[in-house]
């Protein structure tokens, strides 16, 4: 939160969603509350329920988002709202993003385009980082927000809305990283069969929900494709080769991508060499950085 009050564009407001916390937030935000910070207290059912709660308390034209874990550059707001101004009608602006672990270490790109395109976004080209993106509060209100129907109570919730909110209309982007966030990579190594069948079964209803839009199937053979292609590599993340394995092989069926076929390849290499692709491209560019 102290990003965002600490911005160089100020803040019109900002709103914390105490979603039944069991550490020192309530207080914390206390202790800051103004004109300017309003908390508000959810029901502990998950981000996009909290979410929802504070999209329906907030006043303003543009609301953008920010997890507990992630924080803002001190430019995040003045970048985002030239680029806005600079594209009138616009319904959301999606800007760069630098991937971090939970060392602080930077382990990666997230880089968008000044146009973003709905084509982007459902072949995986673009893939919006939550903690960097602002969207029209008008065109939040027409997609419902949030999706509080999935199995999972975090995981596909944020595609599943941008890809809706793309449908309305033109969507810009900011090529500067201005926002940080963390790629918890113990949490995603030490999920159970459970967990990734239902986030399998998430992803999958997000394809469902994106073809009942009236989308040409072409693009939602490739949405398809790529979903299940990056559903196989959390398999992987989790040394689950074999599940891995079925679900490259059904991105193919759906449409066969380069994306599907190297990871297919990868899950039916040596355990050993498997691992060590999985890994290295976080331990390859790890160096660290400071919160700003």
């Amino acid at each position: 939160m102290r990003s965002a009050l600490d911005q160089s564009s100020r803040a019109d407001e900002v709103i914390v969603v105490d979603d039944m916390s069991a550490d020192q937030t309530v207080n914390r935000v206390l202790s800051l509350v103004s004109d300017r910070v309003l908390l508000v207290h959810g029901e502990g059912r998950g981000v996009s329920a909290a979410r929802n709660a504070g999209i329906a308390r907030a006043s303003g034209e543009w609301i953008a988002f920010l997890d507990g874990d992630d924080y803002w550059r001190p430019e995040f707001l003045q970048l985002a709202r030239l680029r806005i101004r600079e594209a009138a009608g616009a319904v959301a602006c999606f800007a760069a993003a630098v991937p971090v672990n939970d060392l602080g270490q930077i382990i990666g790109r997230h880089d968008v385009r000044e146009l973003v395109t709905l084509e982007d976004l459902v072949s995986g080209r673009i893939v919006p980082s939550t903690c960097a993106t602002l969207v029209r509060r008008d065109a939040l209100l027409e997609c419902g927000g949030f999706f509080e129907g999935f199995r999972r109570k975090a995981g596909v919730e944020d595609l599943d809305l941008w890809w809706r909110v793309a449908a309305l209309g033109a969507c810009v982007g900011v090529k500067k990283p201005a926002a940080v966030y963390v790629v918890h990579d113990g949490r995603d190594r030490e999920r159970t069969v459970h967990a990734l069948k239902d986030l399998e079964s998430d992803r999958e209803l997000v394809i469902d929900r994106f073809a009942a839009t009236g989308a040409p199937q072409a693009l939602v053979r490739r949405a398809r494709a790529i979903m299940r292609a990056r559903t196989a590599r959390y398999w992987l993340r989790a040394d689950r080769p074999a599940h891995a394995r079925t679900a490259a092989r059904s991105s193919l069926r759906a449409r066969p991508t380069l994306e599907g076929l190297v990871t297919l390849a990868v899950s039916c290499l040596p355990r050993q060499i498997r691992r060590a692709i999985v890994s290295v491209r976080r331990r390859g560019r790890a160096r660290p950085t400071g919160r700003m």
